[in-house]
C-alpha cells in the first residue's frame, strides 16, 4: 500500500539511555539555546495518525483539574505541577508548529493560555507550600506571558513566537526536570 499524503518531519530525538534525567534535559537546554531548538512532544505516530485521518492536528487537551488544597506536600506539588504540564506541552507544540499557522488553532491556544495560567497559580502555591520551587519560574513564567495578554489577547501567532522562544523552552526543561519522579 502506498501512501498518498506525507508530512516533512524535521525534529531531533534525544533519548537518555543512562543516568539522571536533569542531565539530559540540561543538555536539551544547551541545544534550545545553542541553536534555537523548541520542545515538540508530538510523536511521530500522533502526526501519522493525523495524517492518515487527513486532520492537521490532534485534538487540542484542555487543562487538568490541579490542584494543592489538602495536600501541598513537596510530592504533591510536583504532581500537580506535571499535570499542568501535560496540556502547556502539547497545545505548545501545535502552536509552535509554523507549518500549521494557516489552520483554526483557537482550541489549542484557548487551552495553552489557561494551563498556563494554571501553572503560574500552581507555581505561587507550591513556593507557598515550602517547595523547593525557584522563584525566578514565575517570574519568568510572567513575562512569557506579557506578549499573550497586550492588545486584543493572544492570537495562535503570538502564542507561537513564545512557544518557540529559548526563555519559554529552557523554562519548561527546568520545570520539567523539577517535577520528574527521582
Amino acid at each position: 500500500m502506498r501512501a498518498s499524503r506525507s508530512l516533512l518531519v524535521c525534529e531531533l530525538e534525544m533519548e537518555l539511555v543512562d543516568g539522571p534525567v536533569v542531565g539530559l534535559l540540561a543538555l536539551a537546554g544547551d541545544w534550545v539555546q545553542r541553536h534555537g531548538l523548541w520542545l515538540d512532544v508530538r510523536s511521530k505516530a500522533e502526526r501519522g495518525d493525523c495524517l492518515s485521518r487527513g486532520v492537521a492536528c490532534s485534538a487540542a487537551m484542555p487543562p487538568q483539574p490541579t490542584s494543592l488544597a489538602g495536600d501541598a506536600s513537596p510530592e504533591a506539588c510536583r504532581r500537580a505541577i506535571q499535570r499542568a504540564l501535560q496540556p502547556v506541552l502539547a497545545n505548545g507544540s501545535v502552536l509552535a508548529d509554523e507549518g500549521l499557522a494557516a489552520q483554526p488553532l483557537q482550541d489549542h491556544l484557548h487551552h495553552w493560555h489557561r494551563s498556563l495560567g494554571l501553572l503560574h497559580k500552581l507555581l505561587g502555591q507550591a513556593q507557598l507550600a515550602g517547595a523547593d520551587v525557584d522563584a525566578a519560574w514565575a517570574e519568568t513564567l510572567t513575562a512569557q506571558l506579557a506578549p499573550l495578554d497586550a492588545g486584543a489577547g493572544p492570537t495562535p501567532t503570538t502564542a507561537g513566537r513564545v512557544a518557540r522562544s529559548p526563555v519559554f523552552n529552557r523554562l519548561m526543561l527546568a520545570l520539567m526536570g523539577w517535577a520528574a519522579p527521582a
